[in-house]
Parts: structure tokens; sequence; C-alpha cells
């Protein structure tokens, strides 16, 4: 016994909606996994302004220790009776300063670099969430696609299995141009009665 045409039909329908709610259910996941890679990209860059503040910041404190340790070497010489400008002196608060300034060049230096790691992380981020937003897209678009061509299959199985595609033309009946075998017979005695004789007939 086949299955009826509309059993088919609610197949075809069922497959239609798992397609489609699967779809939807995978671009409601990206645009999730989205806002939360939003969120993240938004954080390492706080984080990178953050580093680069810091390093500003502990720039500006070492500077003034370095001025502070220069003042305390003068004041000391000018106790010990030396001058701070000339000699010895001089040079010692020469090395005091270039290592001060080498110092202030490493802070930087470090902030920068925990900054710049903190952009690329961010940029990492940004690029690994825009290929997972195209992934989805395809995905979703495949997955509905897929249920659309499934229904199709299954609907165009079902009128095959109901015998849609095996019906047969009606035969034509009747003989010369549509006409009976009856009337071809009544229009040849009327062509003998008009013009005499029979047809195929030798006088």
């Amino acid at each position: 016994m086949a299955v009826p045409l509309i059993v088919y039909g609610a197949m075809a329908g069922l497959q239609l909606l798992s397609g489609i709610q699967q779809a939807n259910n995978i671009q409601r996941q990206a645009e999730l996994s989205k806002k939360l890679d939003q969120f993240n990209i938004e954080q390492a860059e706080i984080d990178a302004f953050n580093a680069e503040a810091d390093g500003y910041t502990r720039a500006a404190r070492y500077g003034s220790v370095i001025n502070e340790i220069d003042s305390k070497q003068r004041t000391a010489y000018y106790a010990a009776d030396v001058d701070p400008n000339f000699g010895t002196a001089a040079d010692i608060q020469t090395d005091t300063k270039l290592t001060g300034q080498l110092n202030l060049l490493d802070i930087q230096s470090e902030a920068h670099q925990r900054a710049l790691g903190y952009k690329k992380q961010a940029n990492n981020m940004r690029g690994q969430s825009g290929m997972n937003s195209i992934a989805a897209d395809f995905q979703s678009t495949t997955t509905r696609n897929t249920a659309i061509l499934g229904a199709a299959n299954t609907m165009i199985t079902g009128y095959e299995r109901n015998g849609g595609f095996n019906k047969k033309q009606k035969p034509v009946q009747g003989g010369h141009f549509g006409g009976s075998a009856a009337n071809y017979s009544t229009d040849e005695n009327s062509y003998n009665i008009q013009y005499g004789g029979g047809l195929g007939r030798t006088v």
C-alpha cells in the first residue's frame, strides 16, 4: 500500500522546518560569539592603552628619581667643597644621568612591548572573529539549502510512488482526421452515390 502524498508533504515540511531552525540556531550562536569576541577585543585594546599609560607613569616617576639623585649628589659635593661641574665629580654625575636615562628607556620600551602584545592579541581576535562569522554564514546557508533540497526530494519521491509520473495518456479513438470508421464508411457511400461507382471500382 502506497504512502499517501500528504504524508510525504508532512515529512517534507518537517525536514524544511528542522533545517531552517538549525540554520537560525547557527546564526544566533554566531552572533553571540561575535559579541563575545568584540568584548574580548575591547578588553585587549584597553589593556594596551593601560600598558602604555603605565609605562609613561613609571617613566615619569623614574625621571623624578634621577633628578633627585642628581640633586643629592651635587649637594654632597658642595658639602665636601668639591665643584660638581669639573673633574671626577662631573664624570660621576654624567655616568649617573646616563644610567638613569638608559633605565628610563628600558621602562618605556617594556611598556611599549606590552602594549604591542595586547594590540596584536586584539588584531588576531578580530581576524579570527571575522573568519568565524564567514564560516557560520556559510554553514547556515548550506544547512538551509540542504533542508530545501531534502524536502523537495521527499515530495518528488512521494509524487513518484503515488503514480505521479506513470499516468498514461488516453489514446485517440477514430479514423481519418479524428473521425470514426463508421463516418468514413458513410463518406465513401456519399461519394459513390454522387459520382457513381464505388471507390476503387473499375467500369
